[in-house]
């Protein structure tokens, strides 16, 4: 076990994120959460502040759109993160601003979600909650309403998994819920890639995050950032 620091420049927190030494892919926090939570990290604030006068890109806006209203006057918001893993970026999320996190990934990976959150709790917003939970994206997920937002980081890795994820996403999200993917360009997983969008292409419609709206601090133009929802 080790720990890795992960800085919120934007509320004056460190996150303290256990990693396993061994084990598979969900152990460690991967350079695609680190980017996400760095995009997270200058945008809820940004988000905070819109100002419908300037201009911004079309994912921003989507963001801005699903979350503004409870940013703005602090309501609590649900946040569902899939294939957590460490639980890194709903962790974040929860201490960046108001709102009540599932984070989930495979039985497994559920004791390393909870020694997580317990090691964090002081950096969560007053107001802020955190869960974990087992969550098989094969299975179906017991939840009285669809999340606002889900964010994913770093998680097609393997052709069945990313047929799984996208009939997850199906299933859970509703016309108002936004997804923020991060995803690192690996040459030896494009085949798995290229399968996933086909097969999200089906329901949903996405735009890429401009890297200049990313955290100047932490961005890779070999790392993409998504705003994914379902077509209408």
């Amino acid at each position: 076990m080790f720990v890795r620091e992960v800085s919120l420049s934007s509320v004056k927190k460190c996150l303290e994120i256990q990693q396993d030494i061994e084990g598979d892919t969900g152990c460690v926090v991967w350079d695609a959460a680190l980017v996400l939570i760095g995009y997270l990290d200058v945008t809820i604030d940004r988000i905070r502040k819109y100002d419908p006068s300037k201009e911004y890109s079309l994912s921003f806006l989507q963001l801005c759109k699903r979350l503004r209203k409870q940013l703005q006057n602090e309501e609590p918001f649900d946040v569902l993160e899939l294939g957590a893993g460490t639980g890194a970026c709903g962790l974040a999320l929860a201490s960046m601003s108001t709102c009540h996190v599932t984070v989930t990934d495979l039985e497994n990976f559920v004791p390393l979600l909870q020694r997580n959150i317990d090691a964090n709790m002081t950096n969560f917003h007053a107001d802020s909650r955190v869960e974990a939970r087992h969550l098989d994206w094969s299975s179906e997920m017991n939840t009285d309403k669809a999340p606002d937002l889900i964010v994913i980081s770093d998680c097609v890795f393997y052709e069945e998994g990313a047929t799984a994820l996208v009939n997850c996403l199906n299933r859970i999200c509703s016309s108002e819920t936004v997804i923020l993917l991060s995803i690192e360009d690996r040459p030896d997983k494009s085949h798995v890639v290229e399968k996933f969008w086909k097969y999200l292409d089906e329901s949903f419609v996405y735009d890429e995050v401009p890297i200049d709206e990313q955290n100047p601090e932490i961005s890779s133009s070999d790392i993409h950032i998504y705003v994914i929802r379902k077509a209408v």
